[in-house]
């Protein structure tokens, strides 16, 4: 595959613009193919993962390492492709739910937010994959090293996180 890619690419050099416009282009990590490696990617590739197709090829755009399936390997790949463009070291991208570049007390709140939400997208706080937020997604965060705040900043998050949920929702 490498050979005709490279051979098509002479051809295209000496001056067969035809075949240089066929030849597609990729951006390694762009899941949703839109020319941006970012949250959209993530949240594609996590929903593929909590909520498999058996027998349909749904999702091939997410193949990142182009194995034939959509696993948890693509996701780190998809990571590693973000921080190489983002700068944001892997690390932080893996606990950093907002997609703001920092491990801070706004991701650790996401995830408190959306505990028991019936969702696959990784910026909601679905770490662990299985579709539901829940206290394993937590485990995934603490393990990563996700920040926790300080015990009297917990507190007041806390109470503005139940706060948010008791308000009335027009």
């Amino acid at each position: 595959m490498k050979t005709l890619a490279r051979v098509l690419l002479l051809i295209a050099a000496l001056g067969f613009a035809p075949i240089a416009q066929a030849i597609p282009t990729f951006l390694f990590g762009d899941a949703n193919l839109d020319g941006v490696v970012d949250f959209q990617d993530a949240n594609l590739i996590t929903s593929i993962i909590a909520t498999p197709s058996p027998g349909e090829p749904t999702g091939l755009e997410a193949d990142i390492n182009a194995d034939g399936i959509v696993t948890e390997a693509d996701l780190d790949d998809f990571f590693e492709a973000y921080s190489f463009v983002s700068g944001v070291p892997v690390a932080t991208a893996l606990v950093d739910l907002n997609f703001d570049g920092v491990n801070d007390a706004d991701d650790y709140a996401t995830l408190l937010a959306n505990q028991s939400l019936a969702s696959t997208a990784f910026t909601d706080g679905n770490l662990f994959i299985d579709g539901v937020i829940d206290p394993s997604d937590i485990g995934v965060y603490l393990a990563r090293g996700g920040v926790v705040p300080e015990p009297h900043a917990f507190l007041l998050l806390l109470v503005g996180v139940l706060l948010a949920h008791a308000r009335p929702h027009a």
